[in-house]
């Protein structure tokens, strides 16, 4: 190495120690402390515009970030957004007061409701005694929870099925769960998924562990009656439940194959075989050992949810436990 380059390395090296460093550290402290105070996160994140590393200079230590002050400053700014939404929440009841989701009357102030009282009393929740695998009610308390007659006779594929409210079999139009899902479906009002889905999450929240559930995933639709609905109830009522009780949802795993005839017009003897190949894990998800909710609006023969059972459980899952709003009974 020649003297010339040793001396101007020899020069550089002494004007960075005695000039560059000391003016570089006093300029990070002076804008850090000015950048705290005004709330922002000093040199944390951002590029410095003094060419630091092509003078061949170390960056220096920035300020600490004061923790606590943007720990309150958050905590803060939480408050007033809850207030703010809790006065926008006054605002709207008093300008478009809630009704009930049955019989769209004016629901009385107080806290947040979708059912009116006489509706609320109209709805008989599904409760003990019932079948311990498919969750059919049972009408007397004596009997105690035990398997029914068509799990005995054909075990299913899925390992538990709960439903929040019992849905009449025979066609009543003054049925208050009868109205939400008729509106619901055929009626195209996609706003009655929220409170069908919280409903459903809440009431049937002590049958279920959400811990032992990976993913939730609803029963799909056809591509035709999916453009006809304009929307999947399935996928609005999995949402909710999924908010509720901290589950991930994926509407995309499992596909159907072909267009069924409506399940609403057949027997129980003809459901069974109408669904049967109609549904498919979608290529490159993977299923294997995870353990499932499904999700759908009515349980009535479970030959749907047998089915979706039965296709995922061939594609590696550990476990399939099924949820509805309604459960079809006598």
């Amino acid at each position: 190495m020649g003297a010339a380059l040793k001396n101007r390395i020899i020069a550089n090296n002494t004007f960075n120690t005695l000039l560059w460093k000391p003016i570089h550290r006093l300029l990070l402290k002076v804008l850090g402390r000015r950048n705290q105070k005004e709330g922002h996160r000093g040199f944390v994140g951002r590029r410095s515009r003094w060419p630091v590393r092509s003078l061949g200079l170390k960056t220096c230590r920035k300020e600490p970030i004061q923790e606590n002050v943007d720990r309150n400053r958050s905590r803060g700014s939480a408050r007033w957004r809850c207030l703010a939404a809790r006065i926008l929440d006054k605002v709207l009841d008093t300008v478009f007061p809630p009704c009930c989701i049955a019989c769209e009357n004016r629901l009385p102030a107080g806290p947040s409701r979708c059912l009116c009282e006489s509706c609320d009393t109209r709805i008989e929740s599904v409760r003990a005694p019932l079948c311990r695998l498919c969750g059919r009610p049972y009408r007397h308390e004596w009997q105690g929870d035990h398997l029914c007659g068509a799990c005995l006779l054909q075990l299913p594929s899925f390992s538990v099925a709960r439903s929040w409210a019992c849905y009449p079999r025979e066609p009543d139009p003054s049925h208050p769960l009868r109205q939400v899902i008729q509106r619901f479906k055929y009626g195209r009002q996609a706003s009655l998924g929220q409170p069908l889905g919280r409903l459903t999450a809440q009431a049937c929240r002590p049958w279920f562990r959400s811990s032992d559930l990976d993913l939730i995933i609803p029963v799909p639709l056809h591509s035709r009656r999916l453009r006809w609905r304009g929307f999947n109830q399935a996928v609005l009522l999995g949402r909710e439940v999924g908010k509720a009780w901290g589950l991930p949802l994926d509407p995309f795993i499992l596909t159907r194959k072909t267009e069924t005839a409506p399940q609403t017009g057949l027997s129980l003897k003809e459901r069974r075989p109408n669904v049967r190949g109609a549904f498919a894990v979608a290529p490159r998800r993977n299923v294997e050992g995870m353990r499932l909710l499904l999700v759908d609006d009515i349980y009535t023969s479970g030959a749907t949810a047998n089915e979706c059972t039965r296709v995922l459980l061939r594609s590696g899952a550990r476990e399939v436990q099924v949820l509805t709003v309604g459960r079809t009974v006598s």
